[in-house]
């Protein structure tokens, strides 16, 4: 039996849904007015300040990815122009061994941005790039409840690819990479946080990528 792989897959899944695409010019897409739009999919860890596989004196380890998306609720102000507001919401999975303190349960990061989208349309199909400064929060949880954090400015970008099934629903994949300026790292135990410039033993800030299905309709 032939094994089947990722781009034939991919190939068949934009076969159907050409396939459900109506053929009649009334159906042409509008590629107009009020926006909203989905991402769900899985989210990656990118070395930045700290590192996503640290082997030190203070910090070993790794950061896994694990489940992410978000939403956009935006305006189609011309064909090849797209402007809106993006929530972006991905989880981590850190594996480290600590020395005094306990292991650290889950990560996450919560981010917002003013997106533009540039995109070029072609027949049903649209070709975008995300360009979005923004906001994020990134946030490492220990088992007992505390925790250590990192926010600041944040750069989003990366691919959206989406077909037009109807005159104003459209499905696709996107992949946003997120690039975080984060500097100081803020440590909550119990009652008392405290801020500090980024150490080794932090596993904290990194950047972070998510991708998934896309999803969204004009109005």
């Amino acid at each position: 039996m032939a094994r089947t792989t990722l781009p034939s897959l991919a190939l068949g899944a934009a076969a159907a849904a050409l396939a459900l695409a109506p053929s009649t010019a009334d159906a042409k897409p509008a590629r107009s007015g009020i926006q909203v739009e989905g991402l769900i999919g899985g989210s990656n860890c990118i070395p930045g300040r700290a590192d996503c596989t640290p082997d030190s004196d203070t910090l070993n380890g790794t950061t896994r990815g694990a489940v992410g998306g978000g939403v956009l609720l935006g305006w189609r102000a011309l064909r090849w122009m797209t402007l809106g507001v993006a929530y972006r919401g991905g989880m981590f999975r850190p594996d480290y061994e600590l020395q005094f303190d306990n292991a650290y349960a889950r990560g996450s990061q919560h981010s917002v941005f003013a997106v533009a989208r540039p995109t070029i349309p072609i027949w049903r199909f649209d070709l975008g790039l995300n360009v979005a400064p923004g906001y994020s929060r990134q946030i490492f949880r220990y088992e007992g409840g505390d925790q250590d954090f990192t926010q600041g400015f944040a750069f989003m970008t990366g691919p959206v690819v989406d077909v037009y099934l109807t005159q104003r629903f459209f499905l696709g994949f996107e992949a946003d990479f997120i690039f975080n300026a984060h500097r100081d790292v803020c440590n909550v135990r119990g009652s008392s946080t405290e801020c500090v410039r980024y150490e080794e033993r932090y596993p904290n800030p990194v950047h972070q990528a998510i991708y998934g299905l896309h999803i969204g309709f004009n109005s």
